[in-house]
């Protein structure tokens, strides 16, 4: 299929959305702030128009299908989360796949320049349960730096922008086995980790970006302008930041090592180390400690840390004159000297020994603290990997499920995918007729039966609202999750769980009672009008 023109300003996108002005353009796409003429508000919104690297019809239908998950991933955690934009709609047009996401007003971090430690610190504390968020999903961002994260106005809360997951998919060839792949590494150069450099990203792989992003803050330095060391590959950044209390240094330097099992394992151990508002925390080692080092001086054993204690004080001297009786046998000297020679010895010994139980005790206490927390990251990767496996488990069974029920939709002409779009322009279409002009024909393609009866009758809700002078405005009003597709009896339902974010105004203002934010489950019935399947019924419950 041939791809549309390139878009321009004041261009009208699936009859809905108009492109106001470009914000950006790559490899992959255009990105472009539009308003939504479907809402009174006219809401700005960001639509993304994405362009596959390669267009053949194998290649195209991989893209496609890539494009549908990663979509249904993006408009999950959107909507779990406030701080990732949400997806509002993605669809193919002319030949090319488009993505609608809300549009957050404010400043990249680029545009902040050299910040301070605190400042770092408050953007850790509000992004990494974001990524905390992102990975219990088993989603990886993989494309985090400055000019990827927005601090949105009036609350000034960071947020993540433009997933890599999306330029991947636009990416996605088909391989000589039939299988689908990816034709190049996804992220920017100079604030991506090895592993992900060669195409293996993990978990801490955002950690790396993030604290390297903010590096980059601390110093006023782009990535490449930070040495690193030539044998173990760190970077070299503290003395550009001599400001950077050691706390957070460590914190930082222990996110960006190149080898991840020195790393941090997941955000949320990340979060623990760093702690909250107001504390310094010590950050633990990667590895196992290094022993520590005892000196012992000749005759006096100390150890590292610990005060000597003063010197014996010498015996008083004897007075002029006076001659010990034990001076008058040689014997009795040698064994007195004998004797105090031996207790020196045994002195030292009992010294050394107490020096010895307590350096072992300290470095048992050291390995087993070590074994401990090296116990904690293993379990912690083995729940994230059976939560993994388990979202993939789910994923493969709800892909059979919708194979199955579009199957059976083709046999009577309405497939699954038919049926959500249908109820989707449904709910699409709210806003023009339960609003001046109170055009019920906004529907007309879509809604037959007695839907469209209770629309249009004398009596019925559009009729009320005109003669009262009141109208509703939608922020929201769509299909979040399909629970069942059923063609049964020749007249198929779609069974859904429908999310609507609705304003009744009224001439006395607001009514309270039929405002607000509804997520309920709603059964549509379709039938044939002239051969064409359309939105009939519904019932809700």
């Amino acid at each position: 299929m041939p791809v549309s023109s390139e878009p321009g300003t004041n261009q009208l996108i699936a009859g809905r959305y108009r492109l106001l002005q470009p914000l950006g353009s790559g490899g992959f796409g255009d990105t472009f702030l539009a308003t939504d003429e479907q809402l009174p508000s006219g809401r700005q919104v960001v639509v993304k128009r994405l362009r596959p690297l390669r267009d053949d019809e194998p290649s195209r239908e991989a893209v496609n299908n890539a494009f549908r998950r990663e979509a249904r991933l993006l408009e999950r955690v959107g909507r779990d989360h406030s701080q990732i934009p949400e997806l509002f709609a993605y669809f193919e047009e002319d030949g090319a796949f488009w993505l609608v996401q809300e549009f957050v007003p404010g400043p990249t971090l680029t545009s902040l320049g050299r910040i301070s430690a605190d400042t770092a610190r408050q953007i850790l504390r509000d992004l990494l349960p974001v990524l905390a968020h992102l990975h219990s999903r088993n989603l990886l961002h993989r494309d985090i730096k400055p000019d990827n994260i927005i601090l949105r106005d009036g609350d000034q809360q960071p947020v993540l922008i433009d997933f890599g997951a999306v330029r991947e998919t636009m990416s996605t060839v088909v391989l000589s086995s039939g299988a689908a792949g990816s034709s190049l590494v996804i992220g920017t150069q100079g604030f991506m980790p090895p592993e992900q450099a060669a195409g293996r990203p993990i978990f801490s792989s955002d950690l790396y970006a993030l604290s390297l992003s903010l590096i980059t803050l601390l110093t006023g330095k782009s990535s490449q302008e930070l040495p690193t060391d030539p044998v173990s590959g760190a970077v070299l950044w503290r003395s550009e930041a001599p400001g950077v209390d050691p706390a957070l240094a460590d914190l930082l330097d222990r996110a960006i090592q190149p080898i991840p099992a020195q790393r941090f394992a997941t955000a949320q151990a990340m979060l623990e180390v760093l702690g909250p508002a107001g504390t310094t925390a010590t950050v633990p080692p990667a590895t196992a400690p290094t022993q520590a080092t005892v000196v012992v001086a000749p005759h006096q054993p100390v150890q590292a840390g610990i005060p000597q204690q003063p010197p014996m004080p010498a015996p008083p001297s004897a007075p002029p004159g006076y001659v010990p009786a034990t001076a008058a046998s040689g014997n009795n000297s040698l064994v007195t000297i004998a004797l105090s020679g031996f207790g020196l010895i045994i002195a030292v010994a009992l010294g050394l020994g107490a020096l010895f139980i307590s350096q072992q005790n300290q470095q048992q206490a050291q390995l087993a603290a070590a074994r401990q927390e090296a116990q904690q990251a293993k379990n912690r990767q083995q729940q994230l990997e059976k939560e993994k496996a388990d979202a993939e488990a789910q994923r493969k069974a709800a892909e059979a499920q919708q194979q199955a029920e579009s199957q059976k939709g083709a046999e009577v002409g309405l497939t699954r995918t038919q049926a959500v779009d249908l109820v989707n322009r449904w709910l699409g279409s709210k806003g023009q007729i339960f609003a001046p002009p109170y055009d019920a024909s906004a529907a007309a393609s879509v809604v037959t039966g007695s839907l469209w009866q209770d629309l249009v009758k004398n009596d019925g809700p559009v009729s009320w609202l005109r003669n009262n002078n009141s109208y509703y405005t939608y922020t929201a009003s769509r299909v979040d999750e399909v629970l069942g597709y059923d063609i049964s009896g020749g007249r198929p339902s779609l069974r859904v769980k429908i999310h609507e974010e609705r304003t009744l105004h009224t001439p006395t203002g607001i009514d309270p009672a039929q405002s607000g934010v509804t997520d309920a489950i709603f059964t549509y019935y379709f039938e044939q009008e002239n051969g064409t399947w359309m939105v009939a019924d519904y019932t809700k419950g």
